[in-house]
């Protein structure tokens, strides 16, 4: 699905002049609904867990507990791991687990230094098992980076923890799982030096957690478009406009290959549609269509997508003078 050609996502496109179309009722979208994280209190945990740069995780007897909105769009939130004289980050998506909560213990390492066998410990430490084994892993290569950062560890300790670090960050950012693969670690393995296991890793692991989102947004869009759920499919791919030109959705779209060209002409396709088929049943509907589809062509570029695709003023105007006709003679079943 996410392959198929802009040509071919407007084969079927028609303007609404002369053609009676048929309103399908366009599938509802889900109620806002809330996702819960718990991170295990333990003696040895951290003593507080906040959404970054926002208010803390609240302080259960045996969780720290936040919520994240879970529909109708997926979001990327940034939480942070307090251990009093240290943060770890990490970067969660809502909207992936149908209503389950998120949770996972860990605990703080035990170590205060830099020590070569530590590091080569966490250097071959396979980035998987459970959700707390890889939590851990995250937690104990990061912590080993701050305390190794140091010149004297440059060429060797520092880029063995930071693979690790990203590694295991790929990892969580499973199919199915609310991780996704910090900034924090995107950085810093872009500043080390490029060598085969790291080609490997970022090629394995770009658009991870991010791009599976962007591909699930960009095929329900398309389904809906194929079933005639004209404003569902318009909804999604606003929803993709959104994250577009955020910077922590990049990696997501660029492992997709979709750009905002794609995601306009879809966005125009489905609103075409909805016009053409509200046009008799309900042909108030079509006119709000007809005026949103004009005011899209101050856009720049959706001027330039509709042009592409022959939505031009010129037709929209011929469309709504055909819709006025239709609200002169009354609904048409």
């Amino acid at each position: 699905m996410k392959g198929r050609p802009a040509a071919l996502l407007f084969a079927s496109l028609c303007i609404l002049s002369g053609l009676p179309g048929t309103a399908r009722e366009a599938a509802p979208r889900p109620e806002a609904a809330v996702e819960t994280v718990q991170v295990v209190r333990s003696p040895n945990g951290p003593r507080a867990v906040r959404f970054d740069g926002a208010a803390d995780f609240t302080q259960g007897t045996a969780y720290f507990e936040g919520s994240m909105p879970a529909a109708p769009s997926a979001r990327l939130y940034d939480i942070v791991l307090d251990f009093g004289s240290y943060q770890i980050p990490m970067r969660l998506i809502s909207g992936q687990r149908a209503g389950q909560s998120l949770r996972f213990s860990v605990t703080a390492p035990e170590y205060v230094q830099c020590e070569r066998p530590t590091v080569d410990l966490i250097g071959t430490r396979a980035p998987s098992g459970t959700i707390d084994q890889r939590v851990d892993l995250l937690v104990r290569a990061r912590r080993l980076i701050a305390l190794c950062d140091n010149p004297a560890y440059a060429s060797y300790v520092q880029p063995k923890l930071v693979l690790k670090y990203y590694e295991v960050s790929c990892a969580l950012a499973t199919e199915g799982s609310s991780f996704a693969i910090h900034k924090d670690a995107q950085d810093l393995i872009r500043r080390i030096q490029r060598t085969e296991a790291v080609n490997r890793a970022l090629a394995d692991c770009s658009g991870r957690g991010t791009g599976r989102v962007v591909n699930g947004q960009w095929s329900l869009a398309l389904t809906a478009l194929d079933q005639g759920q004209h404003a569902a499919a318009a909804s999604a791919a606003e929803d993709l406009l959104a994250k577009i030109d955020d910077p922590n959705w990049q990696d997501g779209f660029a492992a997709q290959k979709l750009n905002g060209d794609r995601l306009r002409e879809l966005k125009v396709m489905a609103l075409v549609g909805e016009q053409n088929a509200a046009a008799r049943a309900a042909p108030d509907h079509a006119a709000e269509i007809n005026d949103t589809l004009l005011g899209l062509r101050d856009d720049k570029d959706f001027a330039a997508t509709m042009d592409k695709v022959g939505v031009t003023g010129k037709r929209l105007d011929a469309d709504r003078a055909y819709i006025k006709g239709l609200q002169a003679a009354g609904p048409q079943f």
